[in-house]
């Protein structure tokens, strides 16, 4: 079982996107800020992080750069989550890092999200046959990840 660290200001956002891996069976753990992410990041050694570029008090060259200065997280996989009004440009200056790098914009859909991780993490789910299994009908009531979904999407 892979381990996901989401470092996530907004709490809706970051526990959303905390159940959405949990119930796709990743060990998750969050926090909403940076400081405590890079001391997580260094003592529970995740397999890959997801980190929302909207923290106001650490840039993300200083995260990144923070990353790289030890030897368990220089090669860690991040998944970065950038608004809507961050340009390509400023985005493509991260895409060079070490440990494999991806991003979203947000809001995201949480299968979007989950193909970018699986992607990261070089994981393939495609072979195990989880698209034969049947959608819920519309009777049915939402599931937990459909209602994380729609967080994601709100």
């Amino acid at each position: 079982m892979s381990k996901v660290l989401v470092i996530v200001a907004e709490i809706h956002l970051r526990n959303s996107i905390k159940d959405v891996l949990e119930i796709e069976g990743y060990e998750a753990t969050s926090t909403d800020t940076v400081a405590e992410g890079i001391e997580l990041a260094r003592q529970w050694q995740p397999d890959m992080l997801i980190y929302d570029s909207a923290f106001p008090n650490l840039a993300l060259n200083g995260f990144l750069e923070q990353l790289q200065q030890q030897a368990t997280t220089a090669t860690m996989p991040v998944l970065l989550l950038f608004d809507k009004t961050t340009k390509q440009e400023e985005i493509q200056v991260f895409l060079d890092y070490p440990g494999g790098l991806d991003y979203l914009y947000k809001p995201f859909d949480a299968d979007e999200m989950l193909d970018k991780v699986r992607s990261l993490l070089d994981e393939d789910f495609d072979d195990v046959g989880f698209e034969d299994v049947d959608e819920p009908s519309p009777e049915s009531p939402p599931g937990i990840l459909t209602l994380a979904r729609d967080l994601l999407n709100s």
